[in-house]
């Protein structure tokens, strides 16, 4: 490997950790204002791309009356981002502490013992994390367009399913047709 090739390669492992670091850093801020406050009121904007800095049209109107599920929601929201944060971070080797590598090349030893009979329990559903929570989108556009990978080999890597990514890149190509379009004609 040169030495060029190393560099690069720490520079992407660099902007890996900055993405899961800052993913954590705003998740945890979201849930400490939340938490912190006694009765905590959630309002939702939508901005068309108006002049950056301003606020977009509050639309808090539209779910009068259900503000607990809501807040329900952005709790949900707030346990996937930290989940998908973490993965990032401990794909990178951040979290794992050399008394949890050391344990995990330890053989395991299993005793079997008699079952009890218990109650059957009924599977919980395990929360759907979108590829886009797990893969932000300068992480997908680095793997895809600048390191090369293929869209299997990036779910591979990052254990999600491979037909959103492919929806996502589908969209990034035509946001880059139509800049590189927009860019050109500007040029006339």
């Amino acid at each position: 490997m040169t030495a060029e090739e190393i560099l690069n390669q720490g520079q992407d492992k660099i902007k890996e950790l900055t993405a899961g670091v800052d993913m954590m850093k705003f998740t945890l801020a979201i849930e400490e204002e939340l938490h912190s406050l006694p009765f905590p009121k959630v309002s939702i904007y939508i901005n068309g791309n108006k002049v950056s800095g301003e606020p977009g049209l509050c639309i808090d109107q539209l779910w009068h009356g259900c503000e607990r599920e809501l807040e329900e929601f952005v709790e949900r929201k707030i346990e996937e981002r930290k989940k998908a944060a973490k993965l990032i971070l401990m794909k990178a080797g951040v979290g794992i502490t050399a008394d949890e590598e050391a344990h995990e090349d330890q053989p395991v030893d299993i005793v079997e013992t008699e079952p009890e009979e218990v109650a059957p329990v009924q599977p919980e559903k395990p929360e759907k994390i979108t590829s886009a929570v797990i893969i932000p989108d300068n992480i997908l556009k680095d793997e895809y367009f600048k390191r090369g990978k293929t869209v299997k080999q990036i779910a591979e890597d990052y254990n999600v399913g491979v037909y959103g990514l492919y929806k996502r890149i589908e969209k990034m190509k035509q946001q880059k047709e139509a800049t590189a379009k927009e860019c050109a004609s500007s040029k006339r």
